[in-house]
């Protein structure tokens, strides 16, 4: 089971990320090869292969047919409220609000960034935010709160902080500025042969 969790969870990062970089087609032969094209039944979302499965069609599907992609991820909400699986739910609210997004409901897309923010506050959440928090950084910056939810206010002001860094650009050196970089670094240990 172990092999199978990891290289399930290698094909379905996979498959996301090459969604989130646009290469639609690669991402659906690789999830056609994996069996993870096809929308988990409700009884299957928390299989290991229905999960990977939701979580693949969720991005796979998100700019063709939105509607579907919100109303599957309301209902996988609904279950991971059941369950108490509230990371689960913040990550199913952060994906319809993308796809809300990708419809062009930018509030709608705020209301559902706005709640998990809510909980991800009370729960201590930062990853899963930044995980999305490039592709939701125009609607996040539409999100506010009221005095009841100032710890929400200061995730989402961290968070928007965090991405104006990560916007900073970085310096390119040239060849010639890194060979001299490199050249600066002293060797305490006398290099000895890598066998591999």
């Amino acid at each position: 089971m172990g092999l199978r969790r990891a290289s399930l969870t290698l094909v379905t990062e996979e498959i996301n990320l090459l969604c989130s970089v646009g290469r639609i087609e690669e991402a659906r032969e690789s999830a056609r090869c994996a069996r993870l094209h096809i929308w988990p039944d409700a009884a299957d979302i928390f299989t290991l292969q229905g999960d990977k499965a939701a979580r693949v069609c969720t991005r796979l599907y998100m700019s063709e047919d939105p509607e579907t992609v919100i109303a599957r991820c309301q209902e996988l909400q609904s279950h991971c409220v059941e369950r108490g699986m509230h990371h689960r739910q913040v990550e199913w609210l952060l994906l319809e609000a993308q796809a809300k997004q990708s419809k062009g409901d930018s509030a709608g897309a705020a209301d559902c960034v706005g709640r998990a923010l809510v909980i991800g506050a009370d729960e201590g959440y930062l990853r899963v935010f930044r995980d999305h928090c490039e592709i939701l950084k125009p609607v996040m910056s539409q999100v506010q709160f009221d005095q009841d939810h100032i710890a929400a206010a200061h995730l989402l002001e961290r968070l928007l902080k965090k991405s104006q860094k990560t916007e900073a650009p970085h310096k390119v050196h040239s060849k010639t500025e890194m060979v001299e970089e490199l050249s600066l670094i002293h060797i305490s240990e006398p290099t000895r042969p890598l066998y591999i």
